[in-house]
């Protein structure tokens, strides 16, 4: 896997210093009595074919190939020592005169060795960290939008790439063929973003990415529920594990706050766990009680408005969208900056600059009709069950005619 280049910023540690952060992470082998010498790493790698040399290969075991088998290919590209994965215990060896390191559960530990490496990016910014089976990515470019929008820098590292706000053709987001990308490349993204000033990343946090400890070194400042439905039992196997997973990250030590959707009955029961140490906001398009709820809404051919009440206040909000849910995305990015200190009356102003994100619910617009004529014609990756139901539903409070799903 390749990573953000940090043209401003050379990145090196010695490799004793990556083994130690492996075992602060979990004290699960013993480094007592290794003669190492101060060999310096100037890079992270968990591809061969990315090696560069001064870099650290890092050979973990897949579903169908093993790192093991790459060794040698890292090495012959310059990799200055290797750490892999295994199941037995620590152990270390020479292989074509380069230290290579056995270490168990490999895996657990390359967040917070990668976080060390990078000099703990996420700790000097904001992070927002969303997960639900639908809604990470419009919430996620929601937050990042408003931020932006209100005089800050924004970022976002989610499905449709990382990078600040606003994106464009002359720079877009930068691919990482991940929703969450795998440990060391986020902590990279994290130092890339970091170096460009940004204030506040908002993060879309899969569960497979909690599963396999991906950001367990990132320093969550809020956490999101947006909902919780069938989706990646080939992965969970049960809806138990699914769920566990999501839970994961509502038991960061370092949150500070969790902004949590009660329409969801899973969402109801987060919100009922939550330490009492940590600054819970529901919200809801249904449940009058909760903090921030959506009420007086009107659909319209291609926006809504609706008016918001919330602990700081409230007010009328406007977006450029269709669809209930984005209403309920919408609140969630709302709750998540409220309890960042923005102030109600900027974040409802810049709803109506959030730009439309490819594939949520995307208007295309038909041009050479008249303005009465023209259908709405709208884009959407609808990839569960549940969402493209939800779609389709959704899309009835917009529309008087029938509804075509291609």
């Amino acid at each position: 896997m390749s990573h953000p280049s940090h043209p401003d910023e050379a990145f090196e540690s010695r490799v004793m210093d990556l083994l130690i952060s492996c075992q602060a992470a979990a004290d699960e082998f013993n480094l007592t009595g290794i003669n190492i010498e101060n060999v310096l790493v100037t890079g992270l790698s968990t591809n061969s074919q990315d090696v560069k040399p001064g870099d650290l290969f890092i050979a973990l075991n897949g579903l169908n190939m093993s790192g093991h088998d790459f060794i040698d290919q890292a090495i012959d590209k310059g990799a200055v020592a290797v750490f892999a994965d295994t199941d037995e215990t620590f152990s270390f060896r020479y292989q074509l005169n380069t230290q290579v390191f056995f270490i168990p559960n490999l895996a657990v530990h390359l967040s917070q060795m990668a976080s060390g490496f990078y000099r703990e990016p996420s700790q000097q910014l904001s992070v927002v960290g969303i997960t639900g089976t639908n809604g990470k990515t419009s919430c996620s470019h929601f937050v990042a939008s408003l931020v932006s929008g209100v005089g800050r820098q924004g970022a976002v590292i989610g499905t449709l790439g990382y990078g600040p706000y606003p994106h464009s053709y002359e720079r877009p987001l930068v691919e990482t063929g991940f929703t969450t990308p795998d440990a060391i490349q986020l902590q990279s993204c994290l130092a890339d973003l970091q170096a460009q000033a940004v204030d506040l990343v908002a993060l879309e946090v899969s569960s497979h990415a909690l599963s396999q400890c991906r950001a367990d070194a990132v320093a969550f400042n809020v956490a999101v529920l947006t909902n919780l439905s069938r989706d990646h039992l080939d992965f969970h196997q049960d809806m138990l594990s699914y769920a566990k997973a999501k839970r994961k990250l509502f038991s960061f030590s370092c949150l500070d706050a969790a902004i949590i959707n009660i329409d969801d009955e899973f969402g109801l029961g987060i919100s009922e766990e939550l330490p009492s140490h940590i600054v819970s906001l529901s919200y809801s398009l249904k449940n009058s009680e909760a903090d921030i709820y959506a009420y007086q809404t009107s659909y319209k051919a291609s926006s809504i408005e609706t008016l918001v009440k919330t602990p700081y206040g409230e007010g009328s909000l406007q977006l450029p969208f269709v669809g209930q849910f984005n209403l309920s995305n919408a609140l969630a990015a709302l709750g998540a900056l409220l309890v960042s200190g923005y102030a109600l009356r900027d974040l409802l102003r810049a709803f109506s600059t959030v730009p439309m994100i490819p594939g949520r619910m995307e208007v295309v617009s038909c041009s050479g009709l008249a303005v009465d004529e023209e259908p709405l014609v709208v884009v959407d990756y609808a990839h569960t069950p549940e969402a493209l139901e939800l779609a389709l539903t959704t899309l009835r409070g917009h529309c008087t005619g029938h509804i075509w799903c291609v």
